[in-house]
C-alpha cells in the first residue's frame, strides 16, 4: 500500500481498529468528545469500525453505545472476538494448568490477581489494587468466587495487578517459567500483566473480523497507544500511535498524532476521511 512520507494512507481504508484506553479514552476513562464524533463520521462514510482493548466485550460494548456506532469489537487482547450484533466470532480460552501457576505466583508474592471469562470479571478477594481496577474499567461487576469454582469456568485470561517496577520483576520470572507454553504474556497498562492464549492478539482478532468482512490487509487502518496494540498496528495496512503511547507502540507506527487528551484519534480518522475523497 502506498503511503505519503507521513504515513497517511492514500489508498482507500475499508476498516478502521481504534483501541480504548490510552488511546480513545482519556486518562477520566471518556471518550474525547472529537475522537467520539470522528468514529461517528468515519461509521457515517461506510468504514467499518472496530474497538479493540483488553476490556470484555460488554465494557467496550458500553462505549460503543455510547458514542453512538455499533460495531464489532476485539475483547481481552484478542482472545474474545465479537461481531456488532454480539454473537461470538472467536474464543481463545487459558486452561487451568496454565492459569494455576499465575494463581500461585500472585499468593505467594502478594500480587492482585482475577480472571476474566468471557462477559464475567471473576476476583478470589478485594485488595488494594482491585478497588483501583474496579474504578479504572467502571461498567463491570465483579463474582467472587475460590479457586476450586474457578476450576470448572471456560477462563479467557487472568490478570496480575500492582506497581510498575513490581510487574517488571514479575513478568522476566513468568515468562521465563512460562516459555514453551502456550500462554501469552503482555502488558496493556503499566499496572496490568495478563496471560492469555498464545493464539490471541489483537492482530489475530481483527485479522479475523476482516476475513469475514472481506477487508484485506491493506485496506486497514488502526491506532493504538501500548505494548499490546503492537501487533495490530503491525497488522494494519496504515497504522498511527497517539504522542503519549509507549516507546515499542511508536516504534511500529507508520504515524505519531495528538496525545489521548487532545483527541489524536480525531486528527487520525480525519486524515484517512481527506484521503478517501481525494
Amino acid at each position: 500500500m502506498s503511503k505519503n512520507p507521513e504515513g497517511v494512507p492514500t489508498a482507500a481504508v475499508r476498516l478502521l481498529a481504534v483501541d480504548l484506553d490510552g488511546t480513545l479514552l482519556r486518562s477520566d476513562r471518556t471518550p474525547h468528545p472529537r475522537s467520539a464524533q470522528a468514529l461517528v463520521r468515519a461509521s457515517s462514510a461506510g468504514l467499518q469500525v472496530v474497538l479493540a482493548s483488553g476490556r470484555n466485550g460488554p465494557a467496550i460494548r458500553a462505549y460503543s453505545d455510547q458514542i453512538g456506532i455499533r460495531c464489532p469489537i476485539v475483547a481481552a487482547n484478542g482472545a474474545h472476538v465479537i461481531d456488532e450484533d454480539d454473537f461470538e466470532v472467536a474464543h481463545h480460552s487459558l486452561g487451568e494448568p496454565y492459569w494455576s501457576p499465575v494463581a500461585d505466583f500472585a499468593e505467594k508474592s502478594g500480587t492482585h490477581f482475577h480472571a476474566y471469562a468471557r462477559d464475567r470479571l471473576l476476583f478470589f478477594a478485594d485488595t488494594r489494587w482491585s478497588e483501583i481496577y474496579l474504578q479504572r474499567v467502571r461498567h463491570l461487576v465483579p463474582e467472587y468466587l475460590d479457586r476450586e469454582q474457578l476450576r470448572g469456568i471456560e477462563v479467557t485470561k487472568v490478570m496480575l495487578v500492582d506497581e510498575p517496577n513490581v510487574l517488571d520483576q514479575h513478568q522476566k520470572e513468568l515468562a521465563a517459567r512460562l516459555r514453551g507454553t502456550p500462554v501469552g504474556l503482555v502488558r496493556s497498562e503499566a499496572e496490568y500483566l495478563e496471560f492469555l492464549s498464545a493464539k490471541a492478539n489483537k492482530g489475530e482478532g481483527l485479522r479475523e473480523i476482516a476475513r469475514r468482512k472481506g477487508i484485506e490487509r491493506h485496506e486497514i487502518a488502526a491506532i493504538g497507544d501500548y505494548s499490546n496494540d503492537v501487533p495490530m498496528l503491525e497488522y494494519a495496512g496504515v497504522s498511527a500511535a497517539v504522542s503519549n503511547a509507549s516507546d515499542d507502540c511508536k516504534a511500529v507506527a507508520d504515524r505519531i498524532v495528538e496525545s489521548n487528551e487532545e483527541g489524536g484519534v480525531a486528527s487520525f480518522v480525519d486524515s484517512i476521511l481527506s484521503n478517501r475523497r481525494q
